[in-house]
């Protein structure tokens, strides 16, 4: 994409942001669907869309989107993270934590997205649904110095 084309899509995705910021998602989502056609390789238009969509409750929409998005580019940390959420508001706990030990077993945590998560799941650590990862959480919370009911260093 020549400077020309990049700094229109910029313009695009600016529009599609200040539509969001204005809590106008209905529009925001439309105008989006309009540049995922003319963009479809852009990564960041599904993290978007995801995000916009989790914003709206529709977590199912905001799955397909966030995949899409890791398919594009599986190091987004942020779109790990929305995917893991979405996934957990669906009430599929088990494949939420396996999208976190996914992205961390590969790329490890460059942002604090993932530290914010780490620390609720070791403080929550006895629950059933996470004793299958106890381990792997244990073991990444060592990492980056999370201790229970204390905070990310």
């Amino acid at each position: 994409m020549d400077a020309n084309a990049e700094s229109l899509f910029k313009e695009k995705v600016n529009h599609v942001l200040a539509l969001k910021n204005s809590d106008k998602n209905i529009e925001a989502i439309k105008e989006l669907k309009k540049l995922l056609e003319e963009y479809p390789e852009k990564a960041v238009l599904y993290g978007l869309m995801g995000g916009l969509y989790s914003h709206q409750d529709d977590y199912e929409f905001a799955i397909k989107y966030y995949e899409k998005l890791l398919e594009l580019n599986p190091k987004s940390e942020a779109g790990s993270t929305g995917l893991f959420h979405a996934l957990n508001e669906t009430n599929r706990g088990d494949e939420a934590l396996e999208e976190m030990k996914r992205y961390l077993s590969t790329y490890g945590s460059k942002k604090d997205n993932y530290k914010w998560i780490l620390q609720d799941l070791v403080d929550g650590i006895e629950e059933p649904i996470l004793q299958p990862y106890r381990e792997f959480i244990l073991e990444q919370a060592s990492k980056y110095n999370i201790s229970a009911s204390g905070t990310a260093n």
